[in-house]
């Protein structure tokens, strides 16, 4: 068709261990899919969509990027380099009418969380700890990208929208 007009990144990998066990391997492999990932795809979308004026680049983050759980420390500061990427993207590109937003999901039942959670004595805290009380779904995140991917977030961008069952709230 010619055209870029929405790139949603959700690419995204996950490997636990307290800060002293991380290795520099799972630093590096979660560095390289979380981050450089995000900005190499975003980076080849923006160029682009600059050409077309116009576009919308959803990032899928996590709250992982604004707490601090235990085991999840390159995780986090991954997911927290998406979040500022998505603004400084936006900073840049907002000239050229480009949209860049983040959606930050709380735990939701993926094949990554399964993997993760293997333990039901921890899946069992993680489900407590959540305000409503279960896992997400994944269709609960296709709202927030709609929306972003809408013409009703024209005058957004920069922003960040936080899908985790209630769990930032407390």
């Amino acid at each position: 068709y010619g055209r870029l007009d929405i790139l949603v990144n959700n690419a995204g990998i996950l490997e636990t261990a307290p800060v002293e066990e991380t290795t520099e391997e799972m630093w590096d492999k979660q560095l390289a899919v979380n981050v450089k990932g995000v900005f190499f795809c975003s980076q080849a979308a923006a160029k682009a969509m600059v050409k077309q004026r116009s576009g919308k680049i959803i990032n899928i983050s996590s709250i992982a990027a604004v707490g601090a759980q235990t085991g999840l420390c390159a995780y986090s500061s991954t997911k927290g380099a998406v979040l500022t990427m998505t603004r400084v993207f936006a900073l840049e590109l907002c000239p050229a009418n480009i949209q860049v937003n983040a959606i930050l999901p709380g735990t939701t039942d993926t094949g990554m969380a399964k993997r993760a959670m293997v333990d039901p004595e921890w899946t069992k805290q993680v489900t407590q700890g959540i305000p409503m009380g279960r896992l997400g779904k994944t269709e609960e995140l296709l709202g927030a990208v709609l929306f972003f991917a809408s013409d009703d977030s024209n005058y957004c961008t920069g922003q960040t929208l936080i899908v985790d069952g209630g769990v930032s709230m407390i």
